[in-house]
């Protein structure tokens, strides 16, 4: 009988092994894209004190392989993750990547990634970030203030448009912008409605 009892463990085990494999096996790969102006450093450790391994550009595309502890950089929260770029592996800071996603979206990986406008106002900037689960957040500045610079906070949806970037706010319209040598050009054709109170449309000459 006990012989039996431990026949019957060993092949549950087998099984339940092989049943882990398959699942793990079946699982996609989260993709998430660095949204950093100056690149993200991949780290040998999850600290900033980590050996830098390299520095990954703007809009580069990264597989996420495991979740690390919640951290606090430049007044962001956000988890550490360990992920590969070009064959090596290693740790990079959360808050400067975009929001994970399964797949991506053909034709829409050249536009995520932080997008940011030359005007400057205390270090503030027209900003945008292009997250491949197709929603955007940003933030659009108007002007200085007395002390402060004054803008407001935008998020919304994303759609391909044939080769074009379309960005959709609640109660507005559709904006519609190409890249062109590494730039945000509006397209008005199918659409430009994101103002600033200069009246300018706030994505066009954005740059990566």
């Amino acid at each position: 009988m006990f012989r039996f009892v431990i026949a019957l463990i060993a092949a549950v085990s087998v099984v339940s092994i092989a049943d882990c494999k398959k699942k793990k096996s079946s699982v996609k790969t989260e993709v998430r894209f660095v949204a950093a102006s100056d690149g993200l450093r991949m780290r040998s450790t999850p600290t900033l004190n980590g050996e830098k391994i390299t520095t990954i550009g703007n809009g580069a595309k990264v597989k996420v392989l495991e979740e690390g502890d919640v951290f606090e950089v430049d007044g962001l929260k956000s988890n550490w993750y360990k992920i590969e770029f070009a064959g090596k592996e290693g740790w990079a800071f959360g808050g400067y990547l975009t929001r994970p996603t399964m797949d991506v979206e053909s034709g829409s990986e050249k536009f995520m990634g932080l997008w940011k406008g030359k005007m400057d106002c205390q270090g503030k900037h027209t900003h945008l970030k292009v997250h491949p689960d197709h929603t955007f957040t940003g933030w659009i500045m108007s002007g200085p203030a007395g002390a402060a610079c004054t803008g407001e906070d935008i998020q919304g949806t994303w759609a391909m448009a044939d080769k074009t970037m379309c960005f959709m706010r609640e109660k507005a319209e559709r904006s519609c912008y190409d890249q062109e040598k590494g730039q945000l050009m509006a397209n008005e054709e199918k659409g430009a409605s994101f103002k600033e109170n200069s009246g300018k449309e706030f994505l066009s000459f954005l740059r990566r």
